[in-house]
């Protein structure tokens, strides 16, 4: 294949390239596929710089991803012809924080690290805030 070619990525082929993280045995599957993170891997794992109320609200307020998202590909992403930020959470254990960098260098995002769990929403607000309210500009 030439190399001005990538051939489409999906989430699952680029965690199966990375050692398993923290939160991977926390993630169940229910009988029709649909994935929830148990208690134990919201707590622990996921949302683990957030109180315990946080946590409670995002356990019992959590909704199903199917499966199958973790396997779709792009082919034509939007990264390609429009710019790009990444916010790289650097306590992250659902996604590998390297892996997070190693994407958005891929589509050269401009960056920042938070120290954050994978919420960085929840747990940084004000830096994700002013992060979003800069690339509007």
């Amino acid at each position: 294949m030439p190399p001005s070619r990538q051939m489409p990525v999906n989430l699952s082929g680029l965690l199966a390239a990375r050692s398993p993280r923290a939160n991977g045995g926390e993630v169940r599957p229910d009988a029709n596929g649909f994935l929830k993170i148990t208690k134990a891997g919201v707590f622990n794992n996921f949302a683990q710089d957030l109180n315990a109320g946080e946590k409670d609200i995002l356990f019992v307020a959590q909704v199903p991803t199917s499966g199958r998202a973790f396997g779709g590909t792009v082919t034509t992403p939007a990264w390609k012809t429009k710019p790009s930020w990444y916010i790289v959470a650097k306590d992250d254990r659902a996604i590998p924080p390297e892996l997070e960098m190693t994407m958005a260098k891929r589509i050269k995002a401009e960056t920042i690290t938070v120290a954050s769990s994978h919420v960085a929403m929840l747990a940084q607000p004000d830096k994700v805030a002013a992060f979003i309210v800069h690339a509007a500009r």
